[in-house]
């Protein structure tokens, strides 16, 4: 696997992973938040789809920025607003103690770090499978001994398997952050 050892290809894998952990993060955890904010079993449903929905709105508007700058930038911007959304959302004490935010005293953080979430998981996604793509047309190693669907197939499996290694992951670190 000579891909795993250009810094932009294993950039852009742990690019996706990490916002697939981020956002499988708050599954153990943001409906028992929610739920002692007093929220209902609808609202708490709803919460989960801000992302969703925030992610489909400015994929267009994404795109049309990565045409305008660097994608390792936009990809850059996208962690920083991840961190202050997990901040924002928070469900580890621990980790508010050791980094002194406060946060989560109120839900109305919660609901804007999910909509930041959703904002910052475009800005990460959608520019990190032609980042690869490009760091793979510009090395030559491989675009000379393979053709181009096999590249794209090879790429492709290998962004789905870290995404969903990030899936994997995401809950696992969320329930033991919450019972640190």
């Amino acid at each position: 696997m000579s891909l795993l050892v250009k810094p932009r290809f294993v950039f852009g894998v742990m690019a996706q992973m990490n916002i697939m952990m981020s956002l499988q993060y708050l599954a153990p955890n943001l409906a028992i938040q929610l739920h002692d904010y007093g929220y209902s079993p609808t609202v708490i449903g709803c919460a989960y789809g801000i992302p969703a929905i925030l992610y489909a709105t400015t994929c267009p508007f994404i795109y049309i920025l990565t045409r305008r700058m660097q994608k390792r930038g936009i990809i850059l911007i996208g962690f920083f607003i991840v961190t202050v959304a997990m901040l924002m959302i928070g469900g580890s004490n621990w980790l508010d103690e050791m980094m002194m935010t406060r946060f989560n005293g109120s839900p109305i953080y919660i609901f804007i770090g999910l909509t930041l979430i959703g904002l910052s998981a475009g800005m990460i996604s959608i520019p990190v499978l032609p980042e690869m793509l490009e760091c793979i047309e510009e090395d030559g190693e491989l675009s000379s001994k393979y053709d181009r669907e096999s590249i794209e197939n090879l790429i492709s499996g290998l962004f789905v398997s870290f995404q969903s290694l990030g899936e994997a992951i995401g809950p696992v670190v969320s329930s033991w952050l919450a019972q640190q």
